[in-house]
């Protein structure tokens, strides 16, 4: 977790999604489920827990608007929306994906799902194999791209 205030300090939380960190930092938490054992934990400060999200409900939402689209209605207010949204609002909140990688930071935990068309190679195969592609054709200028067949004419 970072500090209270700093820009880098995520608010975005899905279900189960794990989070890891010391037991102060989940003093603000509502828990859905506590056990007995969680209770002992959370009475010391400095002990590590290890938790999974299991619903999150939104209350309010702050925007900063990056920009807006004008149109020739003469009925649609032309006033930037105001940056809080909460109440019946939220409802018609949609989020736009443009910026997503901007939102990637170090230390964010990331999952990939294995597709049945997948290789799964240890990292001494995976060096081998990339060790004897780049070996393959000194005139390649990209050895991991291969050039295509030549074609006699």
């Amino acid at each position: 977790f970072c500090e209270q205030d700093s820009e880098f300090r995520r608010y975005d939380f899905y279900p189960g999604q794990q989070l890891v960190g010391l037991a102060r930092a989940f003093e603000d938490v509502e828990w859905i489920h506590r056990t007995k054992e969680m209770e002992l934990a959370c009475a010391k400060p400095h002990k590590s827990l290890k938790v999974t999200v299991d619903k999150v409900q939104v209350v309010q939402l702050g925007v900063r608007w990056q920009c807006r689209a004008f149109s020739n209605d003469p009925n649609i207010d032309k006033e930037q929306p105001k940056y809080l949204v909460q109440g019946e609002d939220l409802k018609r909140v949609r989020m736009l994906n443009v910026f997503e990688p901007c939102t990637l930071q170090l230390g964010d935990r990331n999952y990939y799902v294995l597709k049945d068309g997948d290789h799964i190679l240890t990292r001494d195969q995976w060096r081998k194999l990339t060790a004897l592609q780049l070996q393959g054709d000194a005139t390649n200028p990209c050895p991991l791209r291969p050039r295509p067949p030549k074609t006699k004419t």
